[in-house]
């Protein structure tokens, strides 16, 4: 169960989220929680990147070589 928080949202963008919800037949706190899951997804991936990059300049290799270097790293070389 989650736990009941308070959170604070401009009122333009709170009203936008409301109608937006109300559209698809959700409530303000799903479409809040789904917003907070991709947020959380698409910083992770960031994240992921940048470590690629870090990476890939330490052995030596271009930006080019990220989706290599991403590889290395997951598989722990």
């Amino acid at each position: 169960m989650a736990s009941q928080n308070n959170v604070h949202i401009p009122d333009n963008l709170l009203s936008a989220m409301s109608v937006a919800a109300q559209a698809e037949g959700k409530t303000a706190d799903e479409v809040l929680a789904e917003a907070a899951r991709r947020y959380l997804a698409h910083k992770e991936l960031d994240d992921l990147v940048e470590s690629g990059r870090t990476h890939a300049e330490r052995v030596g290799r271009t930006p080019a070589e990220a989706v290599t270097t991403v590889r290395d790293i997951r598989r722990g070389r």
